[in-house]
This record gives C-alpha cells, structure tokens and sequence, in this order.
C-alpha cells in the first residue's frame, strides 16, 4: 500500500462528478450536514432535513454523495493500481456509500414493487429518500414504502437521510403519526436562505 495516490484530486472529482446530475456539481457540505455525517446519532438511525423549496435539500444531499464517493475513490487510489484505467475500472466496480432515492419518481414507478423496495430498505450504505410528502396527498403503495422504510432502516440502524417540505405536524397529517415519529426521531436540520433557483432564475 502506498501512502499517497499518484491520481489527481481534479481526477478524481471529475470521475465523481460523472455520476453527479450537473446542476450539483460542486456542490458542498453545510456545516450541519457534514456534522450531520459524522453524528453517530444519524449512523444509527434517521436523519430529516425540513424546509421550504429551493433552499438546498436536495443539494445537500448530492453534497453527501459527492464527500462520501471522494473519499471511496481515494482509498481505491491510495490502495490500488497507479494506472488511471485500473483505476477507473476499480472505481466503477465499487457501488457508491449511499444511494439516492425520490418519493414522487422512484417509489411512484415502482408501484407495489415489493422485491424493488426490499433491496432498496436492506441497503448497507447511507439511503436518502428526497423529497417526501411533496404531492397532493399519499397514496396506499406510497405510505406503504415510506412507512417499511423508515421503520425497517431505524429498527436495524441502517444511516438514512430523508428531505421534506413539511414540518412534522405536517408530516403526521400527510402520512401517519407513526410514519412522522420515525422520520423525526433522529437529527433534524433546518437550512435556511432564500429560493436558490429563482434566485439562479434572476442571475441568469
């Protein structure tokens, strides 16, 4: 084992930031957040992060994704081949530490997909489950998944980060008392600012 990698950090973001939507690259950790990846109190259980569209909740998410994946790919580097391809190879191999997941697309096009939703809830990395509760109301198949979810991964302390428009009293209406007892029984972070997209809206 070598004690520093030969690949280049710009690399290696780039590599990254391949699997990355482009309007987040770059994208970093609030101080809340990267606090929040280190919490043993989030590893263990459910981590919500509640607020109004466009302050960042999905961003912060792919902030996540993006830290974690850095850092896998540089023990692949540090640990592995100095050739770029073996890098890359090696680096494509290893799933990502977390999987990111949306209520209204992935969970609506799966409907009943009971095999799909097992998979996803037995997932050993950091789960995010963006965007919760942003419908008009919740359907049978949707309480079902969001409920086995938080319940399966708070029970066997699998780290998963949920995002949300709603405040819990919302959350209790929107879905069940139950379902919002699990999904605010961790860390909760509340981000502030204003609409970052009217605001790149007005940039533009």
């Amino acid at each position: 084992m070598t004690s520093a990698t030969t690949i280049p950090l710009d690399a290696i973001i780039k590599l990254v930031e391949s699997e990355i939507p482009n309007e987040y690259h770059g994208a970093e950790l609030s101080k809340q957040v990267g606090d929040m990846l280190n919490s043993a109190k989030a590893l263990t259980g459910a981590a919500l992060i509640v607020g109004p569209p466009g302050v960042g909740k999905t961003r912060q998410l792919w902030a996540c994704y993006r830290s974690l994946r850095i850092k896998q790919a540089e023990r692949i580097a540090e640990d592995g081949s100095e050739e770029p391809a073996e890098f890359v190879r090696r680096f494509r191999f290893q799933k990502p530490r977390m999987q990111i997941i949306n209520e209204s697309w992935d969970i609506a096009r799966n409907r009943y997909g009971y095999d799909w939703l097992e998979d996803v809830g037995k997932h050993p990395g950091w789960l995010a489950i963006d965007d919760i509760g942003s419908g008009k109301a919740a359907n049978d198949w949707t309480m079902q998944a969001i409920y086995f979810l938080a319940n399966h991964r708070r029970a066997w302390k699998l780290p998963t980060i949920w995002t949300t428009n709603l405040q819990q009293d919302q959350l209790a209406s929107y879905f069940t008392p139950a379902i919002a007892s699990r999904l605010c029984g961790g860390v909760i972070i509340n981000p502030e600012g204003a609409d970052r997209r009217q605001d790149d809206a007005v940039s533009k």
